[in-house]
């Protein structure tokens, strides 16, 4: 017997916190761009100036056409930098370093500050992006530098001014001043901050690693924990239901259970009076929520068969405890069977299960369901059927695991073709042959099943 379950999601504590870490990961990198981007907007507000003032020793030249053009760039990425990708305006930062770096190198060859801003935009490849992207800009910057130095050592690039006149120039040094200690005094003291910053990330995440080992070794722990505790109550749980064992040895049961805890059972006892007290259960649901009830009907069927409660008394007793006691979605169908061979009579009480049958020489009986399952009213009349039985007649009765099974098609078992194989079986070989064909039926089993057969 089935009810609606409700799946409940839970939190990724874990996942969030790599989340968080990554963000705080790329806060630094924001952090050390803004600090750049504020450095080179400085340098082209003074420095630009001071550099194309250079050309009243060298003449124009296009390196000068080239620094206002960077300078201008500078300030309109700076406006716009709010509003830009984070890649691009990282990206732009690099590229305008290095451009200034090798027209530097390329003009004023090494009485100029290029190599400066090659480094620099080495460095900052590798703070604003990653060490791959570092590698390739320094062998950028090498081969930059190289080639550069082949051309003027083979005199394809020549200093286009008169370079004991620029170097005894005022502007040159101050500029080469101004470029040596400012950019790094912005760039450097960021790329420290970012350091430490990462450090402390670092740091985090070697912590976190320490929290996650001891509550992986704490959740082991619980999980064994959980594992010896289930061994127990599934031992617990299986002497409870299989206390039937001896009552009877012309009663037989099939009990195929999706797990170990389950609300498919059978119990049997012999009353004080000699008669055969049979109580077949289906509790709605599944696994362990469903074995509450099961346990439940256990003590109280034991109890009053012990007690040789009557078998209406038993039903009433048992009805109003689970009311009482399990949650409104827990109720229970049951089939109670009271043989007395010694009078060859068999009382059958039929509440939400499917029809029991009565196998007989020459006909078969069929007792359906009269009664509400047990478990969702308080006040209970149970309605009992009495039957005349001779040796030999036969009892069957399932749990809906059996009507309910589904083939590929979607189609039922259904309580017909379990009718049609009784009538055409005979009463010894019924039992098998009906479980031999749920089976085939549908191979794969999506319920409990349960069949009981009783020989008078």
């Amino acid at each position: 017997m089935d009810d609606s379950t409700n799946s409940s999601g839970f939190a990724e504590p874990t996942t969030q916190w790599v989340s968080e870490l990554a963000r705080r990961h790329e806060s630094p990198r924001a952090h050390l761009a803004e600090k750049v981007w504020q450095a080179l907007v400085v340098v082209a507000l003074t420095a630009t100036p001071l550099s194309v003032s250079r050309a009243r020793q060298t003449g124009w030249l296009p390196v000068y056409g080239l620094h206002l053009a960077l300078a201008a760039l500078t300030l309109g990425l700076f406006a716009m930098r709010r509003r830009l990708p984070r890649r691009i305006t990282h990206g732009a930062i690099v590229a305008i370093v290095g451009v200034v770096g090798v027209a530097g190198l390329v003009t004023f060859g090494l009485m100029g500050v290029g190599i400066w801003g090659l480094v620099m935009a080495t460095l900052l490849t590798n703070a604003l992006f990653n060490v791959q992207a570092a590698r390739v800009a320094t062998a950028a910057m090498t081969i930059a530098i190289g080639l550069v130095g082949v051309a003027f050592a083979t005199e394809m690039l020549a200093l286009p001014f008169d370079s004991q006149g620029y170097m005894q120039s005022l502007t040159p040094w101050i500029i080469a001043s101004i470029t040596t200690a400012m950019v790094p005094l912005f760039v450097f003291q960021s790329i420290v901050s970012y350091q430490r910053t990462t450090e402390t990330v670092l740091g985090e995440v070697q912590h976190q690693a320490i929290v996650i080992r001891d509550q992986h070794r704490a959740l082991e722990q619980f999980k064994r924990d959980v594992q010896t505790e289930h061994a127990l109550a599934s031992l617990v749980f299986k002497r409870m239901i299989h206390r039937r064992a001896g009552a009877d040895r012309r009663l037989r049961v099939s009990l195929s259970s999706l797990s170990v805890f389950n609300g498919d059972a059978v119990f049997a006892a012999v009353t004080p009076s000699g008669n055969l007290r049979v109580l077949i259960a289906d509790v709605s649901g599944h696994g362990l929520t469903a074995s509450l009830g099961t346990l439940a009907l256990c003590s109280l069927f034991y109890s009053s068969a012990e007690r040789g409660d009557d078998l209406l008394t038993s039903l009433e007793l048992m009805n109003r405890e689970l009311a009482l006691t399990l949650p409104a979605n827990l109720f229970a169908g049951v089939v109670a069977i009271d043989l007395s061979r010694s009078r060859g009579e068999m009382r059958v009480f039929n509440a939400g299960m499917p029809p029991v049958y009565i196998h007989r020489h020459r006909s078969l009986d069929e007792i359906i369901s009269t009664n509400v399952p047990l478990g969702i009213t308080k006040s209970y009349s149970p309605r009992v059927e009495s039957f005349m039985v001779s040796q030999n007649d036969r009892l069957f009765a399932m749990s809906d695991g059996i009507i309910e099974r589904a083939n590929a098609a979607g189609e039922l078992f259904g309580i017909e073709r379990v009718k049609r194989l009784f009538e055409v079986s005979s009463g010894e070989n019924a039992f098998d042959s009906l479980l031999a064909a749920v089976a085939q039926y549908d191979p794969d089993q999506r319920d409990d099943v349960t069949l009981v057969e009783l020989v008078v």
